[in-house]
Order: structure tokens, then C-alpha cells, then sequence
């Protein structure tokens, strides 16, 4: 990591000013591929991120994952983020190595206001990723893990998962979808896969 990117990283602006003075290449990478931008995306350094971006840098670069600074963003929860890279032009159908785009990889890790945000600049909902799984399925894997409790113990043990009742479960479940539908709705997109998507997820829960 070079001293430039250190500074990106830990979003110390003085710092990157001072060096991009000093003629520091704004979209130098290190051995991953990863730039100064995407480092400044995956830790939330707003201020950093907007010098880094007037100073000329690729917004759609992407790394040995094929990850862009806005997948980075929109993994990590940063939703101005996020916005500035929009604004900035950054492609919203990049998909990384896994097939996964930024709305795929933000539903995946509960971040809704951050889909939000890519819904309305046009992401699309209903693209699969290398697996087939769709935004939706993301979501409700995220939903349902965080919400009762599934509980990894070391390898030599088998998984143990607190199962609630079928009746909490899909009432849950149901109200979390109605809730989705009607955002989806008023954004002009139906998920497809609706129903292949609840199959799905009541076999892994039961």
C-alpha cells in the first residue's frame, strides 16, 4: 500500500491533498487491485472520496474481485457514498466476480436505504447473480438470520439454529415482502421471482 492510499484509507484529507500536489497517481492500486477510492467507499470517508473524485478518479475501476467503489459503498452501508458515485457516473450494473451488482451486495448485508437509493437511479431488481439468486432472496437470507438468531458454532459441531414457530416465522416473513412489494411498486419494478423466491427460503428454514 502506498502512502497515498494509507492516507485515503484512514481518511486523512490534509494528507491526500498534500500528496496529490506532490503529483501522487489518484488511481494507483496495490497488489489486490484495490484503489484509493475504493478504500475511501469501504471505510466512509466522505470528505476524502469527494477530493479523490475531483481529482479524476475512475469512478468504474474494479479490482481481482471485480469489485467497483460503488459495490464497495453499497456493501459497506455508505449511502452518501454511494449517491457521490451515482452523481459521479458510476456504472450501476457492474456485477463483481460472484455475478453480485452494488443493489444485490447492499440487500445482502440489510442495507434497504441503500437500495433505496440504487432502486431510484435505476438498478434492477430482478438480475440474478452466477447462483441465480436475486436481490429479493438476499434480503430475506439477511432478514431471516437476523432475526432468529442463527447461531455458527466450531466445525466439529453441527450448526444449531433456534427455530421459532411456523406461524411467527411466516407472519414475519409476510409483512417483511408486503413492505418490500409496496417500495418496489412505487418504484416501478416487480421482482419476478417472487414465488421461486419463498420456496426457497421456508427450505432453508425448515
Amino acid at each position: 500500500m502506498t502512502n497515498f492510499m494509507f492516507t485515503s484509507r484512514f481518511g486523512h484529507t490534509d494528507s491526500v491533498k498534500l500528496l496529490l500536489r506532490a503529483g501522487a497517481d489518484v488511481n494507483a492500486t496495490n497488489m489486490y487491485q484495490i484503489s484509493s477510492l475504493m478504500l475511501g467507499q469501504r471505510y466512509g470517508h466522505i470528505d476524502t472520496m469527494n477530493i479523490l473524485l475531483e481529482a479524476g478518479a475512475d469512478v468504474d475501476a474494479v479490482d481481482k474481485q471485480g469489485k467497483s467503489s460503488l459495490t464497495f459503498a453499497s456493501e459497506s452501508g455508505n449511502v452518501q457514498g454511494v449517491k457521490a458515485l451515482l452523481k459521479a457516473g458510476a456504472n450501476i450494473t457492474l456485477a463483481d466476480a460472484k455475478g453480485r451488482t452494488s443493489v444485490m451486495l447492499a440487500s445482502s448485508e440489510g442495507h434497504s436505504n441503500v437500495g433505496e437509493v440504487l432502486l431510484k437511479a435505476g438498478a434492477e431488481v430482478n438480475m440474478t447473480d452466477k447462483d441465480g439468486i436475486t436481490s429479493l432472496f438476499l434480503a430475506l437470507l439477511d432478514y431471516v438470520g437476523r432475526t432468529h438468531e442463527i447461531e455458527i458454532r466450531p466445525s466439529s459441531v453441527r450448526p444449531s439454529v433456534r427455530r421459532p414457530s411456523v406461524a411467527s416465522i411466516i407472519s414475519e416473513v409476510t409483512a417483511w415482502i408486503a413492505f418490500k412489494f409496496q417500495l418496489w411498486l412505487s418504484l416501478g419494478h416487480m421482482p419476478r421471482r417472487y414465488f421461486f423466491t419463498l420456496e426457497k427460503i421456508f427450505f432453508l428454514i425448515f
